[in-house]
């Protein structure tokens, strides 16, 4: 971790235990104080790849489908809201996506599953 990112570790380390630096901390307690680091840490969000806390991708799902069931109740043509989950993991909108449809392929699509056209489930 120290080799990754010193600064980063050093502020968790300061913000978590309240030690400025790392190098005055034995090997294997700066081990075990850096296993123990909360999951939102920045050094623990940086070697996973996230760029936000699970908190706030939890908030921005939330955002998210309040967003997605007000634009079920706009008006016809009102374009889909943006995801701010895609946004916050750097995730670019696919237009052509499978989730992208009007209400009449929607309806089209349910009646084939409730009807039980296997091709529809598989693709």
């Amino acid at each position: 971790m120290l080799g990754e990112d010193e600064d980063s570790l050093t502020c968790d380390f300061a913000q978590t235990y309240g030690i400025l630096d790392i190098r005055a901390v034995p090997a294997v307690t700066a081990a075990v104080l850096a296993w123990g680091l909360p999951e939102d840490s920045r050094i623990k969000r940086i070697l996973s790849g996230s760029n936000c806390s699970l908190d706030s991708l939890l908030l921005a799902s939330i955002a998210d489908a309040q967003n997605l069931n007000l634009w079920t109740k706009a008006r016809e043509g009102t374009p889909r809201p943006a995801s701010l989950v895609d946004r916050l993991l750097g995730v670019s909108a696919d237009p052509e996506s499978s989730a992208s449809f009007t209400i009449d392929e929607f309806e089209e699509r349910r009646a084939q599953m409730l009807n039980g056209n296997q091709e529809v489930r598989d693709g």
